[in-house]
């Protein structure tokens, strides 16, 4: 049953975010205060990223859970490059219902979703740790490539120099 008001509450999602799910300090916490700062009692739907929503069921469960009766969740994709887990897509929506949720995702996510097919989930929907990002978004193994090369590139002028001596003497 779609609901006859519905006000939409959201939450800045950017590539950047390197854990790549919600959280419940600075995500779930904070809208529920504003909801209930404001007295709002009428649904709310609340538009979650799929690719950060696939990483946080039990928090947004827990969202609708708290937030006013009959509040749902509109799942959407920035782009066909997200890459979405179609078996934790799945997930979410078995665990919030059919009846809370609202698909704006593209129609291959869609087929996807009613095919029984199981496939692998994308590396890229896995958070990964913030240590593996290593300095200004470069990899520890190019930084350690990079220190080998200018580690070389100062051993071989030492020796040119140390050459260029015994040559003049």
């Amino acid at each position: 049953m779609r609901p006859k008001l519905t006000q939409k509450h959201s939450w800045l999602t950017l590539e950047k975010f390197i854990n790549r799910k919600y959280t419940k300090d600075d995500h779930i916490e904070p809208m529920l205060k504003t909801l209930n700062r404001n007295k709002v009692l009428t649904p709310v739907t609340f538009p979650v990223r799929a690719v950060f929503a696939t990483q946080s069921i039990e928090l947004l469960q827990f969202l609708i859970d708290t937030s006013p009766l009959g509040s749902s969740l509109t799942i959407w994709m920035s782009t066909d490059s997200d890459k979405v887990c179609i078996s934790k897509l799945k997930d979410l929506i078995r665990t919030i219902g059919k009846d809370r949720i609202f698909l704006d995702v593209p129609e291959f996510i869609r087929e996807k979703l009613n095919s029984n097919n199981t496939e692998p989930c994308p590396q890229e929907d896995t958070p990964k740790a913030e240590a593996d990002s290593g300095i200004f978004g470069i990899s520890w193994t190019t930084l350690l490539i990079f220190g080998v090369l200018a580690l070389i590139l100062v051993l071989v002028g030492v020796y040119m120099k140390w050459k260029s001596r015994i040559d003049i003497n």
